[in-house]
């Protein structure tokens, strides 16, 4: 079993308390005094050192910056008991392999595709908003409109049938749990997740060998279409597929939830956009600095020696910007604690940068617009029904489990 190295202090045993959940900033300010990494054991299902995990801004900048030093091949250091076709994505290759896949399906997140995208999106937004005006005056806009615009959007991109939407939804839930590292210690809900991706590759694997009911013009058949020329394999549109469902609704659904909150337990923030509209886009990017819901990176494995931050990497570690943290580094924004649409310049690391950035940002971030402005425009009124947010409990993802309102 690896054990902490000499001289770096390991992450505190206290992330699955409440409230951490709760409020978990305290602490990455402490990190980002303390200045150095700290280090988290490894992945049981992974074969690593374990994780150096750095806080501060200019560390997390390098971190995705470090090219060849680190590999994001997932799938060469899984253990085989947790193997899946779901970590066959882009995400989880480098080089030219990662702009292969990248490439096949970019156009669909291009300006003049989502230029084009946007009046359906307003019009999803509007059912849903019909829809919750029948089921008030009590609702729930997580489960009620933020987790269903973004899933019926990357669904309709896919050309996936929207019925199946809540059956997505669930297995997506059911796998998150186990895919926060620092908390999935328990059996249990590794297996859940095993049973998800389980559910969810059988899934798509019916769909490819029964393309009869997707959309010609989804980006599954489109997959499938650039499979019979030979640019993608069988298990690529199957991890691809996945990827594209998974990321395309978990995290939006979380920007978009974080972002109703913050607005309406900040009234004199959400007076400010109804009087001055044009602040819109801004107000997204200020709910992506302060309430991050990607709360660190995603796998990269040092593969060279490197450097961050004066830290001497060595091979055999995995490496992970807090991206919380760095996006309220007290020496990058000012009053970072503060909720503040009218910040600007605004460099958060929300989408990552580099090669690896979202392909999906542009996407999430016209989401997150339209659904802020419709709901406001449409229940003026909105009133909370709790004082205090109810947190997932997860370190990875941060997105709200709930948020009861009141229709008026």
């Amino acid at each position: 079993m690896e054990t902490c190295p000499t001289g770096i202090q390991p992450l505190s045993n206290q992330l699955g308390d409440p409230e951490y959940i709760f409020n978990p900033y305290p602490y990455y300010r402490e990190l980002r005094v303390s200045g150095g990494p700290v280090w988290v054991p490894p992945d049981p299902d992974v074969d690593s050192r374990g994780i150096l995990l750095f806080s501060r801004y200019t560390d997390a900048k390098q971190i995705f910056r470090l090219g060849r030093a680190v590999t994001k091949d997932l799938p060469r250091f899984r253990h085989a008991r947790t193997t899946s076709l779901f970590d066959i994505n882009m995400m989880n290759r480098d080089g030219e392999e990662h702009l292969r896949l990248r490439r096949l399906v970019s156009s669909y997140f291009s300006s003049v595709n989502l230029r084009e995208l946007e009046p359906r999106i307003e019009t999803m937004a509007e059912v849903l908003l019909d829809q919750l005006e029948r089921r008030g005056p009590e609702v729930d806009l997580v489960s009620d409109y933020a987790e269903l615009l973004p899933l019926n959007v990357i669904l309709g991109l896919l050309g996936i049938p929207s019925e199946d939407a809540q059956m997505l939804r669930a297995w997506s839930l059911a796998a998150t749990p186990a895919m926060d590292t620092f908390l999935a210690c328990d059996e249990s809900l590794i297996q859940a997740k095993m049973t998800a991706f389980k559910n969810f590759v059988s899934y798509v694997q019916d769909l490819i060998n029964n393309p009869h009911g997707l959309s010609k013009s989804g980006m599954l058949n489109y997959l499938l279409d650039a499979g019979s020329r030979g640019e993608i394999s069988t298990e690529e549109i199957v991890g691809m597929t996945l990827f594209l469902v998974f990321a395309g609704h978990e995290t939006t659904i979380s920007l978009i939830s974080n972002g109703l909150w913050l607005l309406l337990s900040h009234p004199g923030q959400l007076r400010l956009l109804k009087e001055q509209p044009q602040l819109a886009s801004c107000a997204v990017e200020e709910v992506l600095r302060l309430e991050s819901p990607t709360q660190r990176s995603t796998f990269r494995m040092v593969t060279a020696p490197a450097n961050v931050g004066g830290f001497e990497l060595e091979p055999g570690y995995q490496v992970s910007a807090l991206i919380g943290s760095a996006n309220r580094d007290e020496s990058v924004f000012a009053d970072p604690e503060r909720f503040d649409i009218g910040r600007a310049p605004n460099r958060h690391l929300a989408f990552g940068v580099g090669l690896h950035n979202c392909l999906g940002k542009n996407l999430a971030r016209m989401e997150a617009r339209i659904a802020f402005a419709r709901i406001f425009d449409r229940f003026p009124g909105l009133k909370l029904r709790q004082d205090r947010p109810c947190w997932r409990r997860n370190t990875f993802f941060r997105g709200l489990a709930s948020l009861p309102v009141e229709i008026r």
